[in-house]
C-alpha cells in the first residue's frame, strides 16, 4: 500500500504542473493530519517545545496553525523529491540558491580529509544532496534501506540517477571512512539518532537522542563538518542555508556533537513548520522504540539484498 501510494505521487508529481501537484498533496496531507491524531499530537508537542525554548511560548490556536503546515510542507517535499529529480540540472539550478554550498565544501575538502554534511529532516536534504552532486562533488549519502524492496528501489533510484552513491545505515562505517579518505563527501540526518543508544545531548535545554556517528567520524579522520539544510522559500523555491564550518582538530566528539546540536537547533527555531519529526522527539524511550525499530527493518531488508546500494 505505501509502495503503491509513492508510485501514485510519483506519477502525480511528474504529469501535473507543479502547483495542480501541490493541491492534491495539500488535500492528502489534510486527510492524514486530520485524521492521525497520534502524529498530530506528537507535532504539537515538539512545537510547542522549540518555541517554549525561544522564549515565546506559542498559544494552542498557532500550534494547531503551525501543525497543520509541518504536514502540509512535507506533502509537498514528496512532490518535490519526485518532480525535481526528474528536471536536468539546469532547470534545477533555476529553482535552488546554491551561493554558498560549493565554496564551504571546496574550502572543507581543501583540507584533503574530506567533508561530512549534516542535514536535519528539515526543508529538502535530498534536493540538498542532489545539489552537491551537481557541483561536481562526490556524494555519499547514508540512508536507511526501505524494508519493501518496491519501495527501496523507487527511493534509490531518484538519488543514484542524479549520482550520489548511496551507504545504508547499519553498514555505514567503512564506507564512510574510505570515502572520506578519498577527499570525498558523506552526507547524514543529524536529527535521528537509529541506533539503540540512549546517549543524549541537550537540544532545545532537553535531552534528546541526537546521532555521534557524525562527530565521531569527524574526530577520527579530521573530516570537516559542514551542518546545512536546504529551505524552502515563499514562492516554492530553495535555498541552501549552512552554519559555521567545524574543524574537529583539538575537540572531542561530545564537543563536535554539540556545536552540531547547536546549529541546527538554529535552523530550526527559524524554520518549525519544516522540520518533518512525527513522533515525540523528546520522549527518550519513544523516540527509541521508532528510531530502532526503523533501523531494525532497514538491516534486515539490506541483509536480503545481494548487493547493498553503496557498496563499491
Amino acid at each position: 500500500m505505501k509502495y503503491l501510494a509513492f508510485r501514485i505521487a510519483q506519477f502525480l508529481a511528474r504529469s501535473t504542473p507543479r502547483p495542480v501537484a501541490y493541491w492534491i498533496g495539500d488535500v492528502i496531507s489534510w486527510f492524514h493530519y486530520r485524521f492521525n491524531r497520534q502524529s498530530r499530537s506528537a507535532v504539537i508537542a515538539n512545537l510547542s517545545i522549540i518555541h517554549a525554548f525561544s522564549g515565546e511560548p506559542a498559544t494552542p490556536a498557532r500550534l494547531r496553525r503551525e501543525s497543520r503546515a509541518v504536514y502540509r510542507n512535507f506533502a509537498r517535499y514528496i512532490v518535490d523529491f519526485f518532480s525535481l529529480f526528474h528536471l536536468d540540472d539546469d532547470e534545477r539550478r533555476k529553482l535552488m540558491d546554491l551561493a554558498d554550498l560549493y565554496d564551504a565544501i571546496q574550502r572543507g575538502l581543501a583540507r584533503g580529509n574530506g567533508v561530512i554534511t549534516v542535514t536535519a529532516h528539515l526543508g529538502n536534504w535530498e534536493l540538498g544532496g542532489a545539489a552537491m552532486c551537481m557541483g561536481g562533488f562526490k556524494v555519499n549519502a547514508v540512508a536507511l534501506v526501505q524494508a519493501d524492496p518496491k519501495l527501496n528501489e523507487l527511493f534509490q533510484s531518484q538519488r543514484l540517477a542524479r549520482g550520489m552513491q548511496v551507504i545504508p545505515m547499519g553498514h555505514a562505517a567503512r564506507p564512510c571512512l574510505l570515502a572520506l579518505r578519498r577527499n570525498e563527501v558523506v552526507a547524514v540526518l543529524g536529527d535521528r539518532d537509529f541506533t539503540a543508544a540512549r546517549t543524549t545531548v541537550q537540544f532545545f535545554g532537553r535531552p534528546a537522542r541526537l546521532p555521534h556517528g557524525p562527530a565521531q567520524l569527524a574526530v577520527a579522520t579530521g573530516a570537516t563538518v559542514l551542518v546545512a539544510v536546504m529551505v524552502r522559500k515563499k514562492d516554492n523555491t530553495y535555498q541552501l542555508v549552512r552554519g559555521e564550518l567545524i574543524h574537529p582538530e583539538g575537540l572531542t566528539a561530545e564537543e563536535v556533537t554539540a556545536r552540531i546540536a547547536r546549529v541546527l537547533e538554529g535552523f530550526i527555531r527559524q524554520h518549525p513548520t519544516q522540520w518533518y519529526i512525527f513522533n515525540h522527539f523528546w520522549d527518550i524511550e519513544e523516540d527509541l522504540a521508532v528510531s530502532h525499530g526503523a533501523l531494525a527493518a532497514s538491516l534486515q531488508a539490506t541483509e536480503a539484498t545481494p548487493a547493498a546500494d553503496g557498496e563499491r
